[in-house]
């Protein structure tokens, strides 16, 4: 199997992984709008996460009580840079019920909304470029 032969796939294989992710992360945020409990939290700290082209996300440590008064520290799944809060801020927190470790600032909803439409438009062109190349290659 030659090299053109293997992209095809890979690139499938890579778009599907993405529009995954964007599935995933409009799924969380769509059922924490719904069902997720709302309480006063606080950014404990930001931690810093860098990426491959040397910049980086900020993501907010979470202190906040369930409503049934359990003591919850965690760090949201969704960050922004800049950050959008600094430790110390007061901030509303979404909580799952479920899983109080899956929590976000109230403010990050809008940006989980957005980036799972861009993960899962962008896996949707990758899956068509491998589309694409499969129709050359196999022509």
């Amino acid at each position: 199997m030659s090299t053109h032969q293997l992209l095809p796939p890979a690139f499938a294989l890579l778009g599907l992984l993405f529009a995954g992710a964007g599935v995933y992360s409009l799924r969380t945020t769509r059922y924490l709008r719904r069902k997720g409990h709302r309480v006063p939290g606080l950014v404990h700290a930001l931690n810093f996460e860098r990426n491959s082209e040397g910049g980086g996300n900020h993501y907010p440590v979470l202190h906040f009580h369930t409503l049934d008064g359990s003591f919850v520290m965690t760090t949201s799944d969704v960050g922004t840079n800049p950050a959008r809060s600094r430790a110390g801020d007061r901030v509303v927190v979404v909580y799952d019920p479920d899983r109080p470790d899956r929590a976000r600032p109230e403010n990050l909803l809008g940006v989980g909304t957005v980036m799972g439409v861009v993960f899962l438009l962008l896996g949707l062109a990758v899956c068509a470029v491998a589309s694409l190349i499969t129709a050359n290659v196999y022509s």
